[in-house]
């Protein structure tokens, strides 16, 4: 049973969803970045279909188009669950928006040293490193390392804000209608 709050929000009927959230916020900060992950794995093929969407506005577009729709796609949906009022969905969606800054602050990071293996459709000739590609293009590849702990630490802060947003509210929520 979903309960519905006077200004027509869904309640949580519980902390096990905030629980949850912030488990998955721990998990996320203290995993081991080089074991793969299953939600990684659904936003590689996001990411992969961005370059292939973008691919007809240039080599630039399709080169930025992975990133961009990586994270377009949890923000979008965030969106979208703002407009139906449901701040468990809207919690859910912007924290796997932030955390999706972390595995792009790793590929960051290697634009110099190239040491991450790839991940490509198509042939493997015309595969090239995104971020070495477009930190060259800007002229700041050697700020790479700089840059990525930059990225690293907005999804972190992030994914940590959009907790404690969610305890908020439903500390909020169940303080005021029980």
């Amino acid at each position: 049973m979903n309960l519905v709050n006077a200004r027509g929000l869904a309640l949580p009927h519980s902390f096990s969803s905030f629980r949850s959230c912030l488990s998955a916020c721990f998990y996320t900060l203290v995993r081991d970045l080089e074991m793969p992950h299953l939600m990684d794995n659904v936003f590689i093929q996001i990411h992969a279909g961005g370059h292939a969407l973008f691919r007809v506005f240039g080599l630039t577009a399709a080169v930025a188009g992975g990133t961009f729709l990586q994270l377009f796609v949890p923000f979008a949906l965030g969106f979208y669950f703002i407009r139906q009022r449901q701040p468990l969905g809207v919690a859910f969606c912007m924290f796997f928006f932030f955390e999706q800054f972390l595995p792009i602050a790793r590929y960051m990071a290697d634009a110099q040293a190239q040491q991450l293996p790839w991940i490509s459709i198509g042939r493997y000739e015309s595969v090239i490193h995104d971020w070495n590609y477009l930190f060259t293009q800007l002229g700041i590849l050697s700020y790479d390392t700089v840059i990525a702990g930059i990225v690293r630490s907005i999804g972190s802060l992030g994914m940590i804000g959009v907790t404690f947003w969610f305890l908020w509210r439903a500390v909020i929520d169940i303080a005021l209608y029980g």
